[in-house]
């Protein structure tokens, strides 16, 4: 498994805020301001690191800093950018749970053995249950935040 397999994805810039290089954030994470939580956010490639400070939130998004981002145009330039944690960096699951990217590549399967199909990491629009989403295993389909984690179903490797 290579270093990019081990990361998982705990949110995305939604774009800037204001005219001094803030941005919105949209958090993954089950706790929306954990996303500043555990350390340095990487982009897609691992080649960008950027610290994050929380402000403020707004209209289902949080408001921060980046570190290098200066004004509006590089924030809004941001715009659509995936942020990355180092899966280590993240706090381990309690017992059945896990984490979103933990079920990429897996079978979902129905309870009377029944194949449904390969999980291929695909999310709703806007990323509602990104990678960084916890879900309680075999539980009543709901992740932590209480919202629906999809049809119940046990994963099991293929």
């Amino acid at each position: 498994m290579s270093a990019a397999d081990k990361r998982v994805c705990v949110g995305i810039v939604a774009g800037a805020h204001g005219v001094r290089g803030a941005v919105r954030i949209k958090s993954f994470t089950a706790e929306p301001k954990d996303v500043a939580r555990y350390g340095p956010l990487e982009d897609e490639s691992g080649g960008h690191r950027f610290s994050l400070r929380l402000v403020g939130a707004a209209k289902g998004v949080l408001i921060g800093w980046l570190s290098g981002v200066a004004d509006r145009d590089r924030a809004e330039a941001l715009r659509g950018l995936r942020l990355y944690l180092p899966r280590a960096a993240l706090p381990p699951t309690e017992e059945e749970e896990f984490y979103h990217a933990d079920l990429i590549g897996l079978d979902a399967v129905l309870g009377d053995g029944t194949r449904r199909r390969r999980h291929a990491g695909n999310r709703p629009a806007g990323g509602a249950a990104g990678d960084g989403a916890v879900h309680p295993r075999g539980g009543p389909g709901r992740r932590s935040g209480g919202r629906p984690a999809g049809r119940r179903a046990a994963a099991r490797t293929a």
